[in-house]
């Protein structure tokens, strides 16, 4: 039997050898899953599945609270970026996780945390540094304002600005 869930807010990415496509998921919560899943032209669903669909794709983060706002990018060995802002209690966090070309992940099971600084994180973008890394922009509410913060992983999934990420512009509002 197949059960009916809401997908929403899919995103895809892809090159030569397929593309990547995440989405929020709400099969296990009404708060919402990111998850992914690889399509290639020999192959509809790249990666098993908990369910008998092709497409059902694999968990990004199912950690408890929500999770929006998710992004991904190529990371030039096969695999992707993927960045979200995940609900910590009453604020807003930014997250990543990269996965490698056979759906696993290189962080934790629930990413890797990249600001979970006072008051809200929110809209994550990330883009690969060329160099097995990435660099990530979001939104902050840190000092009352908004700002522009920036935070980079290198490829051995090491942070390497300041803790909670780098201010790149302030007072955009």
């Amino acid at each position: 039997s197949t059960e009916h869930y809401e997908h929403k807010k899919p995103r895809v990415k892809a090159n030569e050898n397929g593309a990547f496509i995440i989405w929020n998921d709400f099969r296990n919560d009404d708060d919402g899953d990111i998850y992914i899943q690889k399509i290639t032209p020999s192959s509809n669903g790249v990666w098993d599945t908990s369910t008998d669909l092709p497409f059902d794709g694999i968990p990004v983060s199912e950690e408890s609270n929500p999770q929006a706002e998710s992004r991904l990018t190529l990371d030039g060995s096969g695999g992707v970026y993927v960045v979200w802002q995940q609900k910590s209690g009453e604020e807003e966090d930014i997250k990543i996780k990269q996965i490698d070309s056979l759906g696993q992940s290189i962080y934790d099971d629930d990413g890797l945390t990249i600001s979970s600084y006072r008051k809200d994180q929110i809209n994550p973008r990330v883009i690969k540094d060329g160099n097995g890394g990435a660099f990530i922009v979001w939104l902050d509410y840190r000092e009352g304002s908004s700002g522009i913060y920036t935070q980079h992983v290198d490829a051995s999934a090491s942070i390497s600005m300041d803790l909670d990420g780098r201010k790149m512009f302030y007072g955009i509002d």
